[in-house]
């Protein structure tokens, strides 16, 4: 069991380091595989109520639409050891009929609203018996849980050492359903929204049209961002701050000024010049209502380290 003990370091480890869920997956999934001795695998991944229809898909390998659609379609019960395939069908097989022998797996991620198809992808025989699989994968889907913590968790580390956090987190899909979700994100939604706290997601659905990296947008009186995470979309809320009536630039170039730099100096590191710098010195401070350099430091250390609800 030595490679297998040398397995499960390698899955925790491949999404500690990785600090994009979707790529922590694809990671531990090429683990997985090489591990296992396996041609491919193909990890879907949706929330008890919509799985398997909107399910988030990763893959060692390019998979097609009607390939995931029918693993998604599957009419099959694994066993808590899960359940051999033997013979696959051409939909899901590989595009060169490599793959002929499959080992589904389907469980739960434990104290979540996730719920994970794994097929594992075979030549012929495998190295190991159904027990030794089904737990490297039970591994598998633990690490994709761990991942998910770890993303929400960032934020709250860089406000615990004094750095700017983003709010409260949460991972969720363009219709809404958390996927994972902080304990002061939930808190946060059951005060604006109490009509929706217990609903288990957004009190509306996502505009991905309007939305784009690290997009801002008013939610009530909080200020929410979304940023892509592969498929879904990694949202962060808190309360809204006098700083947020700057614009992006705005909000740059006041917390230049908090750190004491001149006009020229931000001017150079910016790529503005002194005059546009002045310019904007003065809408910041008019628009935050402070006359003098002490008054505007102490608001935006305040803005950037101020706890989320």
């Amino acid at each position: 069991m030595a490679d297998l003990d040398r397995l499960i370091h390698q899955l925790y480890r491949a999404v500690a380091l990785e600090p994009d869920w979707d790529r922590a997956r694809i990671s531990a999934l090429h683990e997985w595989v090489a591990w296992g001795q396996a041609h491919s695998a193909i990890w879907l991944t949706g929330t008890v109520a919509q799985h398997p229809h909107k399910p988030v898909i990763t893959a060692t390998h390019p998979v097609a639409d009607p390939l995931i659609q029918t693993l998604t379609d599957l009419d099959v019960s694994p066993t808590p050891r899960g359940t051999w395939l033997d013979r696959l069908t051409p939909a899901l097989t590989d595009d060169a009929g490599v793959a002929t022998r499959g080992y589904l797996i389907d469980l739960h991620h434990r104290d979540t609203q996730l719920t994970s198809r794994v097929l594992i992808r075979y030549p012929g025989a495998a190295p190991f018996n159904a027990e030794v699989l089904s737990h490297a994968a039970g591994h598998l889907i633990e690490a994709g849980t761990l991942a998910l913590d770890l993303l929400l968790a960032r934020d709250s580390w860089l406000t615990a050492m004094g750095r700017t956090g983003r709010g409260a987190g949460a991972l969720v899909d363009a219709s809404g359903v958390y996927y994972a979700v902080s304990p002061a994100f939930t808190r946060l939604i059951a005060e604006h929204f109490p009509q929706h706290a217990a609903a288990g997601q957004l009190p509306f659905p996502l505009d991905e049209g309007a939305l784009g990296a690290n997009k801002v947008f008013a939610l009530g009186s909080l200020q929410a961002r979304a940023s892509p995470q592969g498929p879904l979309w990694l949202m962060h809320l808190r309360a809204a701050l006098p700083i947020d009536k700057l614009s992006p630039r705005e909000q740059e170039v006041a917390r230049h000024l908090s750190e004491g730099k001149t006009f020229k100096r931000i001017a150079q590191q910016l790529g503005l010049s002194p005059s546009t710098v002045a310019n904007h010195s003065a809408s910041i401070y008019r628009k935050l209502g402070v006359y003098r350099r002490e008054e505007l430091i102490s608001q935006v250390r305040t803005d950037a380290t101020r706890k989320p609800a």
